[in-house]
Formats: structure tokens, C-alpha cells, sequence
């Protein structure tokens, strides 16, 4: 395991074990990690806290998921004084272990959308294990969709559903957890259980509409908002797997027009129109969708967006090879 940023010869699981056991700051005055910045360890929480909110609001659709990871870690390494300062409070060592467990949240989830399944697993895992060791339910649960998410992608699907409920029973009736009950649709979906998905999209949608209005907040990367246009983007994209396109159209239909600007959002939503087109016989109108959905990643590529690319252009008997030279040029390696 990699080095943790900002700390040489400290790989991350091991930071993590310290800030759990409240061992950093004797680990810092035993010489064995770093001396903290001249900053003060508030100032530094304090600014961490800052670029989190700015990569959730903006940094997925301006930057991608590669760019972001780089952020984060640049973010990781300025947070990790704050972490090993011996003479934290303990009111801030606890908003320290929260906000660190967001930081590795959102790393898990730009690990997954790069590719790197495992590494997702285990930062998410550590993200989860913080969260709880300061009461924060919420992002527990949302961790363990990360780990869901990435399970199902490997094609441990059955794996992935226990890992939604868990999610679901840390998150509760939060944005968390109308997050793992889509989570839990998804992992459904390729399992072929029709019924199971739509009764958990429906349930979903359930609880999203008993959440106060300003939790449903915008189409970025939140831990204590969830937005409609990505409650119904998911949504149909479950149910579109299991070949409920009636269901699923109309959630597209709705998702397209809540995503406003949201680019992540539109190119989902293209590509999955564009497998609906493809299974309805329209391999013109697929083709046209999934183009402007690579043209629209180009300046964010991620891994996902290639796959799904993949799959469409093998589905239509390599119809759409031009689409998959722009993707693989991308440099994400296609999965075995």
C-alpha cells in the first residue's frame, strides 16, 4: 500500500489505525511521523473542510474523477499535520476523524470511477470505519455504497446487496440511504431480479420525498444532500437493466430535466438512452446519443464512461469502433 500523503513511510491503513486508537500524537512525539505545520491544526481543518465543499460542488463535472483524486491527495497531505498534532483537542481530534473519513469517501469514490475497484473497497472501508468511531451514520453508509458499487462492478453482485443493506441500516432515512437503496436496485439489476428493482427504486424515490426540501440540495458530490435528477438517473438506470424500459424512460425523461448543467449527470443519461435505442432496434439514435456522451467526457473522462462505450459498441456487433478508438485513448485499461 502506498505511502499516506504527507507522510513518508506510512502507508494510509496504518494513519488510520492510529487516529482510531488516538496513538497519532504519541506516534508524532516518538519521532516516528512528522512534525505538524507552523499552521495551526483549526486552520488546517478549516481549509480541508473548504476544498471538500468546492470538489463536491464543482470538481466532478469541471474536473473529473481523475483530476479530483489528485486534489484529494493534495487535500490529504495538508490535513495530515492536523491528524498527528499531539495536542488536539478532543472536540477537534473528533471533527478531525470526520472530516478525514469524508476526504477518504470521496477517494474511495474516485477510485471507483477510475477503475480501481480494490483500492476503492479499501479506502472506503477505512472512510466507513472512521464515520462510525465518531457516531457519523451517514457517511458510514455512504462509504459502504462506495464498496457496494464496486463490489457489483467486480461481479459480486449478491456480495454488493448484503453491503446496500448494511449501508442502509447505518444511513437510515438519510441522503445515505436513499443512496444504498439504489445501491441495493443496482446490484438487483444484474442479478436479472426485476420485482426486487423495482420495488427498491420505488422505495427509494419513497424516501427521497419524505427528506426536507434542503436536503435534496444539487447534482454534485454531497454527504448531506441527495438530488433528485440522480434519484431518477439511477433509478431508470436499474430498472432499464432488467428491461423495464416503460418504467425507466419517463425517470430519464425527468432526470435529464432536473440535471440542469450538471455534465456528469447528461452523460449518463446519454449513454443509458442510448443502450434503451440500441435494444429498441435504433442503432442510428444509439450511436448519436453515445457520441454525445464521449464528446461531452472528453474534457472528464472516467472509466465507466469507456466501459459502458465498450459494451454498447460490442452489442451492436462493433457498429460504433470510432466511439471506442476516442475512449480507449483514454488510457483506462478494459477489465479481463
Amino acid at each position: 500500500m502506498p505511502a499516506a500523503p504527507g507522510l513518508p513511510g506510512v502507508d494510509r491503513r496504518t494513519l488510520v489505525g492510529l487516529v482510531l486508537t488516538g496513538a497519532a500524537g504519541a506516534a508524532l512525539r516518538d519521532g516516528r511521523l512528522m512534525r505538524p505545520f507552523d499552521e495551526g491544526p483549526q486552520m488546517i481543518l478549516d481549509s480541508t473542510r473548504r476544498s471538500l465543499t468546492t470538489l463536491g460542488q464543482t470538481g466532478y463535472d469541471q474536473l473529473g474523477p481523475r483530476k479530483v483524486a489528485i486534489a484529494l491527495r493534495a487535500a490529504e497531505r495538508a490535513m495530515a499535520p492536523a491528524l498527528t498534532d499531539p495536542g488536539l483537542r478532543p472536540a477537534q481530534m473528533r471533527d478531525a476523524k470526520h472530516l478525514y473519513a469524508q476526504l477518504l469517501t470521496m477517494s474511495a469514490n474516485a477510485d471507483s470511477d477510475t477503475g480501481q475497484a480494490v483500492e476503492a473497497i479499501r479506502t472506503a472501508e477505512m472512510a466507513s470505519s472512521l464515520a462510525l468511531e465518531v457516531g457519523d451514520a451517514q457517511t458510514a453508509g455512504h462509504a459502504q455504497v462506495i464498496v457496494a458499487g464496486a463490489l457489483s462492478a467486480g461481479g459480486a453482485h449478491r456480495r454488493a446487496v448484503e453491503v446496500a443493506r448494511r449501508a442502509r441500516s447505518y444511513a437510515g432515512s438519510t441522503p445515505a440511504g436513499v443512496m444504498a437503496l439504489l445501491a441495493e436496485a443496482d446490484a438487483a439489476s444484474l442479478l436479472g431480479q426485476a420485482h426486487t428493482v423495482l420495488d427498491t427504486v420505488t422505495a427509494a424515490e419513497e424516501a427521497h420525498a419524505l427528506l426536507a426540501d434542503e436536503m435534496w440540495g444539487q447534482p454534485g458530490y454531497s454527504f448531506g444532500t441527495y438530488h433528485p435528477a440522480l434519484l431518477k438517473t439511477f433509478g431508470a438506470i436499474s430498472l432499464a437493466t432488467v428491461g423495464l424500459h416503460a418504467e425507466a424512460g419517463p425517470r430519464f425523461e425527468e432526470a435529464a430535466a432536473a440535471a440542469g448543467p450538471a455534465a456528469g449527470l447528461r452523460v449518463v443519461i446519454w449513454l443509458w438512452q442510448a443502450r434503451s435505442a440500441l435494444e429498441a432496434g435504433d442503432a442510428g439514435s444509439a450511436h448519436r446519443l453515445a457520441g454525445l456522451a464521449v464528446a461531452q467526457a472528453e474534457s472528464r473522462p472516467a472509466a465507466w464512461v469507456a466501459e459502458g462505450v465498450r459494451d454498447l459498441s460490442a452489442d451492436a456487433g462493433g457498429a460504433f469502433v470510432d466511439l471506442v478508438e476516442r475512449v480507449d485513448g483514454w488510457g483506462f485499461t478494459p477489465p479481463v
